[in-house]
């Protein structure tokens, strides 16, 4: 079993009357004792992904599963408990 695992993930943002793509069509595995790292240009989806992975945001398709919970299935109140009991997230902060 993967700790992550996503298929065909997606995640698009309305901004006004348009669509913006942030993540499109991600298939990943990260196994036990993994060392990842999400490296790529500003705007690249980075911290969009992390926040699915963190259970902060939800995929607009696709499937995430997080120790095989479906990420999507999480209302807030539930988000909050997993995250609490099995992720350790960092806010990330520009001074």
């Amino acid at each position: 079993m993967s700790l992550v695992h996503a298929e065909n993930l997606a995640k698009t943002y309305r901004v006004g009357d348009i669509d913006v793509p942030a993540l499109k069509g991600i298939d990943f595995a990260i196994e036990a004792a993994s060392f990842v790292a999400f490296v790529g240009p500003s705007g690249s989806g980075k911290s969009t992904l992390l926040n699915m992975i963190g259970c902060l945001d939800h995929p607009s398709s696709g499937t995430l599963r997080v120790l095989d919970t479906d990420i999507a299935t999480l209302d807030r109140r539930a988000a909050a408990r997993f995250r609490g009991e099995h992720i350790g997230f960092v806010f990330q902060t520009s001074t």
